[in-house]
């Protein structure tokens, strides 16, 4: 067996390889720079291990949820690789990686649990993971949400269960709110070398590969931006906006109007249903 993974979901790059009888890694803080640092590291693995590119079994890759262009990075190469080498690949979310973590951390009180992981923008990954006696399953599909529904999504399920991953920390409400109803608080569970060789190489010893064409990212959240379209109508909608304001001060101006509110809220002419209207459209 040899086993080449990574994941650059986080600001941390994670590059690592298994085989029978030898185990290499590197965790580094890139922020950003993932894409420059990711291949020369694979390299460094394959060089240090004396292993030749042809002779990888299948590539583990970290499949999120997590920074979007950190997925389509290891995504990508995961398949170029994977096609230059005639290999499958091991898609690995974050979520089994954070539970197998969990699981090293607290062997015999994780057979199901909470993973929360940071989605930034005021909102947490959230998933309920089983373990089959072999690897960590979704319970059901994971979901991006608010604080407050991932306690709601917590508290309407079984009781007893460890909760861990990164949102815990980031948002310290869900362990206060949670306590009674979770056996304990993991924070400090986080996806590591070790976790995503493991989810590996037991998904490769079972067969669980998948062909280059089906290794896609886990995103989760589906939207972190707007399209073109979407942001040409805000522009345009500012534009009207500011230009009804331009046309109230010349109104006033020109009529002498010292600049106080009208009886419907909108000064000068327009009207508040006037300015909503010309505000909207496209």
């Amino acid at each position: 067996m040899r086993l080449l993974a990574f994941d650059c979901s986080t600001d941390t790059l994670i590059v690592a390889a298994r085989g029978d009888t030898a185990n290499w890694s590197h965790t580094q803080g890139v922020g950003s720079g993932a894409s420059a640092r990711i291949l020369p590291w694979v390299q460094k693995a394959l060089g240090e291990l004396q292993w030749r590119g042809t002779e990888i079994d299948a590539i583990v890759f970290g499949a999120g949820p997590g920074s979007f262009t950190g997925l389509r990075i290891a995504c990508g190469i995961a398949q170029g690789l994977a096609l230059a080498w005639d290999c499958p690949v091991i898609p690995v979310s974050s979520f089994q990686a954070v539970a197998m973590t969990a699981r090293r951390h607290h062997p015999t009180a994780t057979d199901a649990l909470w993973v929360v992981l940071d989605a930034r923008m005021g909102e947490a990954y959230l998933a309920a993971m089983i373990w089959d006696g072999e690897q960590w399953l979704h319970e059901a599909p994971p979901q991006v949400l608010k604080p407050a529904a991932v306690i709601a999504a917590i508290l309407a399920g079984p009781s007893g269960r460890l909760g861990c991953g990164s949102g815990f920390a980031t948002y310290p409400q869900l362990g206060e709110a949670l306590g009674a109803h979770l056996s304990q608080c993991d924070a400090s569970s986080a996806l590591d070398a070790t976790s995503l060789i493991d989810v590996g190489e037991r998904a490769w010893r079972s067969g669980r590969t998948v062909a280059v064409d089906e290794a896609l990212p886990l995103y989760v959240r589906d939207k972190v931006a707007m399209t073109t379209l979407e942001r040409r109508a805000r522009v345009a909608r500012n534009e009207l906006i500011n230009a009804d304001a331009d046309r109230t001060r010349d109104s006033e101006k020109d009529s002498g109007n010292d600049g106080s509110a009208s009886g419907n809220g909108v000064r000068g002419g327009a009207t508040a249903e006037d300015v909503q209207i010309r505000a909207i459209q496209p």
